[in-house]
Formats: structure tokens, sequence, C-alpha cells
């Protein structure tokens, strides 16, 4: 994002300091990198900077995601991972199309993609495994190094991280030559290489045939997932691959890499854990999916007195229930809000937990036409006596911690995809969540009503 100054001087990072006119009287544009991280928007709400768009380019960025379409839960955070970007992609092609080929197949759907999106007038075609993890400056990191770089026909990360979520170990190798599939980017000249669409390695063959450059970045912006479930290529899935050799038994090491994600990861370790089911009114476009996290068979009237209440509201909407079937506690409970990614199809989200009920059936309906990234509701929440939420004091501003809870907003499809990780916190995740969310500068629409009871904060507990 890049932003004009409001002010007649600005401080950034390393004590720099930005005035709003340049010696040859233009504005100063600054951009999000010029300031730590969480400052540029500080900046803007205290109305120091103004948001003036992305740098336009004549780059058209396309990204191909090869999938065999068996790992819903991989796909649907990649999903995620790329609304993230700072730089966004004009096209994406996710290639889950069915194929004739009983084994490997990488190669002919990334061919594939390349063709299609070439065709469409992209110039550079990222490579994005469904299942791996990138940064938020991914995109941004890769095109900016690459046109650095006098835009090679191949360009990547000179640099594997593998790490596996379930044993708990990566390696990481330096291999200057050459890009993993995960972390290269490509121009049109790729097709005029031969793919061997038998073979199980694109990258060394693209790499050979064509020339590229590679660069390795200070920290890492792109980590190869291994996890071992469905038919998976590499000797990376393998639990006991030779080539890990750093073990990271409390997930710190893999949390230093990806952050706030560490949780996705840790969940798709016990994914066997918990079951995704849908309800739908039948519209392929409904307005609310409301998401309910059913924690076993702990809470069976609420969930009785859920379900008659969902009965009654009005409007398209479909309701997707993420069961724990084992007990995993709050930290894994917050986290799985995540598993839901690659099931939404509404305008909005919504967060119903199965003991709590609707009481405004008409709630769809009324917000359905509204443009913004934010409806804020009241909820009454069984608290301490019970009370309405969010409290008087946050009625119309920032978020505060213990002042409003999970069914007090709707929430876009893309701020769901965006933010949603932000919810794995063992306490108060859905202030964790929802803060983050207003502090992004979120368009936000207060509707002064309450939709939806809960008698008791259980976290969790039996009825």
């Amino acid at each position: 994002m890049r932003y004009t100054l409001k002010s007649l001087t600005v401080n950034g990072s390393f004590n720099k300091i930005f005035t709003r006119k340049k010696l040859d009287g233009s504005l100063t544009i600054v951009k999000d990198t010029d300031f730590p991280p969480g400052q540029a928007t500080e900046l803007v709400k205290r109305d120091f900077l103004e948001r003036i768009g992305p740098e336009e380019s004549d780059i058209v960025i396309g990204i191909v995601i090869p999938t065999k379409g068996n790992r819903p839960y991989f796909l649907g955070k990649a999903k995620s991972l790329i609304v993230r970007q700072t730089v966004k992609p004009k096209y994406i092609r996710i290639v889950n199309d069915e194929t004739s080929f009983s084994g490997v197949d990488i190669a002919f759907r990334y061919h594939l993609g390349f063709k299609e999106l070439f065709k469409k007038g992209c110039n550079v075609v990222i490579c994005w495994e469904d299942d791996d993890w990138y940064a938020d400056n991914y995109i941004e990191t890769l095109i900016e190094k690459w046109k650095k770089a006098d835009r090679p026909d191949i360009y990547g990360i000179g640099q594997s991280i593998y790490y596996h979520i379930v044993t708990r170990q990566y390696a990481a190798f330096v291999h200057r030559k050459r890009a993993s599939m995960m972390a290269t980017l490509v121009t049109r000249s790729v097709l005029r290489s031969e793919f061997d669409y038998e073979c199980p390695y694109l990258d060394i063959e693209l790499w050979k045939s064509n020339q590229g450059k590679t660069f390795v970045p200070g920290k890492p912006i792109c980590v190869g997932i291994k996890h071992g479930f469905t038919k998976v290529g590499g000797g990376g899935h393998q639990k006991k691959w030779d080539r890990y050799t750093i073990m990271d038994p409390d997930s710190n090491k893999l949390k230093n890499m990806v952050g706030q994600d560490v949780s996705f990861y840790k969940l798709m370790a016990i994914r066997d854990n918990y079951e995704i089911t849908k309800l739908s009114s039948g519209s392929k476009a409904p307005i609310v999916s409301v998401i309910t996290r059913v924690h076993g068979d702990k809470r069976p009237e609420g969930f009785k007195k859920n379900q008659e209440a969902i009965s009654k509201m009005k409007g398209d909407f479909e309701q997707i229930f993420i069961k724990d079937k084992k007990g995993m506690g709050l930290y894994y409970a917050n986290s799985s809000f995540q598993l839901a990614l690659s099931h939404i199809s509404g305008k909005w989200v919504y967060l119903l937990d199965d003991d709590d009920y609707f009481v405004g059936y008409d709630i769809f309906n009324e917000i359905k036409d509204i443009q913004a990234d934010v409806i804020f509701v009241k909820a009454w929440i069984g608290i301490r006596g019970g009370g309405i939420y969010p409290q008087d004091n946050v009625w119309c501003k920032s978020p505060i911690r213990g002042s409003i809870g999970g069914g007090c907003f709707f929430v876009s499809k893309e701020i769901y995809f965006k933010f949603i990780h932000h919810f794995a916190h063992e306490r108060m995740g859905d202030f964790e969540f929802i803060s983050r969310v207003f502090d992004s500068g979120a368009k936000c629409v207060w509707l002064d009503r309450i939709i939806v009871k809960t008698h008791n904060v259980s976290r969790g507990r039996i009825e």
C-alpha cells in the first residue's frame, strides 16, 4: 500500500524522517515497508497519512496452483494466504482438472496453468503449492527482486525450508543455481521448454532449460509444509527423511518462521480429530455462512436450541459445523475456524457456537445489501449475571478486551480469509481477531439490535 503525508513530517523506520513535499515540490509517497509493521495503519488512523493505493505496474501477475482437489483444508489456507498478499495477482488458476494420469501429474498441471495464464496476458506466473506457507509480502518481494535482477526467464528463492508438521522437524538447504517449484516465478519463455508429464521434479528440468537467477531472503518468506497426507511426492513427506536434522518439539521455530499461521499447521497435524459438515439452504451464493463449533456431545440442550432457532431464520444461508470429536481444548477450538476456509460460500460470515441461538430471525435479509467489511450487532451473553455486548463503552468505538464477543459481528468473506488466523489464542480469540480487523481500517457499520443470545459462557465445558 502507498500513502501521501498529511502532516509536515512523519517518522519511519531506521530513524528516517519523511517530509510532506520533495525538493521539486512533488508530494512524498511512502509505502508500508518504510515503517515498522502496523505503524502505517496507525498513522492513517491518526490522520498523518492518506492511502492512495498500490503502485501501478505494467506487470500482469498470475498464480498457478496445481492440486488434485483432495486437500481442501490446505487449499482453503492457500486462498487465505493469497488474499493477504500486499501485491495481488490479476489471475489465479487452480488446476484441479480431472486427468488421465494414474500417478504423478504435477508437470501436466503446471504446464496447463502456464499456458492458460500467459494466454490471458500475464507477464509472469508465480508457482504456488496448495499446502505450503507464503509470507504476506511474498509476491511483492519476489516481483521486486525479479525486476532488480533484470527480469530473467525464471527466478526464485535459492534456499528451501521443508518442515514436517507431524514429526515437528525440518531441513534448510541452499541451492543457489535453482529454486524449488514452490518458490519459482516463470515468464512466457518457459513455454519453449519440453514438459515431461511423467517427471515428478519439474523444477529441476525447467531450471536446466531456462536462464535463471535466484536470491536468498534475510528471513523466510516461503516454507515447504510436509505432512504425508494423501498421495504426495518428494522425500520430505516421509517421517524419517534423512535430511531432517533440526527438531522443533514445541513448534517455536515454526512460529518464528510463519507467525500466527503456526496455529493452522498445528491443527492440521491432528486434523482427524475434527469433522466438517455443512447445512445449506440450497443457494450457491448464500447471504451468510454461519460457522458453528460443536464441542463433541457436551451441550445437547444448547445445540437443540441452536438448531430450533436456525430453522426460523429467513433468507439464504448455510451453516458449517466444525465438530471437535476428542475435546482438544480452547487453543485448538479457536484455531479450528480456519478449517472452514474451504467451505465458505456466503457474502458474510458469522460465528455462532453450538450453545448460542438467534433471536433476530430476519437479520440475514437486513444485511444482504450492506456494503462494508464488518457489521457490528449486539448479543445478550450470560456472564456475570448477563448483559448486552458490545458494552456501551465500546459501541461505535475500537473493541476492548472483555467487552465484545464472537457473536457481535458479521465480517465479509474477504475479511474472514484475511484475519481469521488471529482468532487462534487460548483466551479471547474473538477480541484478538476483531481488534486486528478494526485496526486495519476496515469499513464498519453498527446495527443497534440484539440478534443472538447465550445463557452461559461455557468455554467448552459440559452443560
